[in-house]
């Protein structure tokens, strides 16, 4: 994993007080905000600590989610889908976003490695990246990876056969 795990543990304790360890970054999506976009990359962790008490640091509820519970609390659908390790898509929200966010002003570019080498494409502005890679033709390339590119840059890598 290449996107930072040191951010990823910081701001879990931040928000809660829980220490993760993560172990792998899953298949990114965008989520748009008003006229904002921002990629989510969402993270695999292992939880290695955990308070006696939990808290939100921006007032809200927390609480452990079992499985059998996860579909009757309201999430995004490409959260949820992260969450079952299944394809997740472009998401949007009307609602107000607040002010931006210096995390998602990076330049994004969608890498595809297949067996004849590595096509590079910049992604200019929020998709759906299962639709983006079909009409690359590569509707079943699979995610890897998400690095960074140098700069404030992101590389999304998936893989592909011939």
């Amino acid at each position: 994993m290449q996107v930072s795990p040191a951010a990823c543990t910081k701001e879990f304790l931040e928000e809660s007080g829980v220490v993760v360890e993560p172990r792998e970054a899953l298949e990114p999506w965008f989520y748009v905000f008003g006229d904002r976009a921002v990629l989510i990359v969402p993270m695999a962790c292992d939880v290695v600590s955990v308070p006696d008490k939990l808290f939100d640091q921006d007032g809200g509820h927390l609480e452990w989610v079992g499985d059998k519970r996860l579909g009757d609390i309201r999430l995004p659908g490409s959260y949820l889908a992260s969450i079952r390790r299944e394809r997740p898509g472009l998401m949007r929200y009307a609602g107000n976003p607040g002010p931006p966010y210096p995390d998602d002003l990076f330049r994004i570019e969608l890498v595809v490695r297949h067996p004849g080498g590595e096509e590079c494409h910049a992604v200019d502005e929020a998709c759906d990246l299962a639709e983006l890679l079909g009409s690359l033709g590569w509707p079943d390339a699979q995610f890897h990876t998400v690095d960074y590119g140098g700069g404030s840059g992101l590389r999304v890598v998936f893989w592909a056969d011939a």
